[in-house]
């Protein structure tokens, strides 16, 4: 079976929904941030720019899959997007480099990690989720920085919340 044109639908990037782009707009109007950082936070909130750049010097590979391929890989937030403030927005502490498929459960909150490194997966996610994506739940990865666990105890708790 070719995933090729699978894995394109995310790896190429789409065009903003109207919730990105208020908030594309309100980046702009807020008069408070200078010129630089309005831009800087506006790229980062499309998926590239500074955060991106930050996240692959602190994450050289998708923590689960391993693949070093940049192209295909997913600098995903921590402590959501909305959820985070501007600095944090922008930290490559608050990322992590990730597969497409990974980058989707992280972000449901369907996985999270632990500081040191230890999968833990919700008990909405059906066993055979992971199986069929080669994911395996008993991996530990490597050991999150210092710098990393206010964002993580963050999605944490976002995840212990999480109703099916």
């Amino acid at each position: 079976m070719n995933l090729t044109p699978f894995l394109l639908n995310f790896v190429r990037e789409s065009e903003p929904d109207a919730d990105v782009l208020a908030e594309l707009h309100r980046i702009e109007d807020d008069k408070t941030i200078p010129v630089t950082q309005r831009m800087q936070l506006a790229k980062a909130r499309v998926g590239q720019g500074l955060f991106r750049k930050r996240v692959i010097l602190l994450d050289p590979a998708c923590r689960v899959t391993g693949v070093t391929d940049k192209r295909v890989l997913v600098a995903s937030h921590i402590k959501a997007w909305r959820d985070s403030s501007n600095a944090e927005r922008i930290s490559g502490y608050n990322g992590i480099l990730l597969s497409p498929h990974v980058d989707a459960l992280f972000d449901d909150h369907l996985i999270t990690f632990d500081d040191n490194g230890r999968m833990l997966t919700h008990l909405s996610l059906p066993g055979d989720v992971l199986e069929r994506w080669f994911i395996d739940p008993s991996k530990r990865v490597e050991k999150f920085r210092p710098e990393q666990a206010k964002f993580l105890e963050h999605h944490r708790s976002v995840f212990a919340r999480k109703i099916a």
